[in-house]
């Protein structure tokens, strides 16, 4: 059996990634340049200190479709029905992870 991501011809976009520090300001916010039709849309930590991060599909410029919010790596949407803007965000909760950890955001393109 093929793999759907190979059978529809899907490609991995890495729209954002690199390191958190502890107590580092502004926080990562990132998004794609563009609207697609998408399979996933995710954020991956390592090492996962489960620490809150969130994930959105735009239809428009400022109308969200979709969210997801979650302490712990990975934080995932799935396939959208339309072309959306994907997008990452790291929350703040008042709290800083004790670690320095990295992350990328990852979505697809047709």
């Amino acid at each position: 059996m093929i793999p759907p991501l190979l059978a529809y011809g899907w490609t991995r976009y890495r729209y954002a990634y690199g390191n958190v520090y502890p107590g580092v300001v502004p926080r990562v916010t990132q998004w794609t340049s563009g609207f697609a039709s998408r399979q996933y849309n995710e954020v991956y930590r390592s090492p996962d200190v489960c620490e809150a991060w969130r994930v959105r599909y735009y239809d428009t410029p400022t109308h969200i479709t979709w969210q997801k919010d979650m302490n712990c790596s990975p934080t995932s949407i799935g396939l959208t029905t339309g072309p959306r803007r994907a997008y990452c965000e790291q929350i703040y909760t008042g709290t800083d992870p004790n670690t320095v950890y990295a992350y990328n955001c990852d979505t697809t393109v047709p």
